[in-house]
């Protein structure tokens, strides 16, 4: 699945070493994030959507604008590549569930 952090940059001005800074990474793990060099978890998705200043959906949505599958609330999303519906959590609920 693409990840449009790039896309979100580049519309909000940010620049990689900013994001990095943000974040508290070396621009070279932006880079990775931003090329598809790493795999993207939840919790860094949630971050890097929370250093963004956006929603994780827009992190997650092919083009500007598309947002008609996100669920009232902004709970879940469905995938536009295969349709599956994904929950979205906030880290600390997502470390709560794990633990039990």
């Amino acid at each position: 699945m693409n990840i449009y952090i790039k896309r979100e940059m580049k519309r909000l001005d940010i620049t990689s070493k900013e994001l990095a800074k943000r974040l508290g990474k070396s621009p070279q793990y932006i880079g990775n994030l931003v090329n598809g060099g790493k795999n993207l978890s939840m919790n860094t998705l949630q971050s890097v959507a929370k250093a963004l200043g956006v929603q994780e959906w827009r992190l997650l949505a092919p083009e500007e604008g598309v947002d008609a599958s996100i669920s009232p609330g902004g709970q879940s999303i469905v995938c536009p590549y295969c349709g599956k519906e994904l929950r979205l959590a906030k880290a600390e609920e997502t470390k709560s569930n794990d633990e039990q």
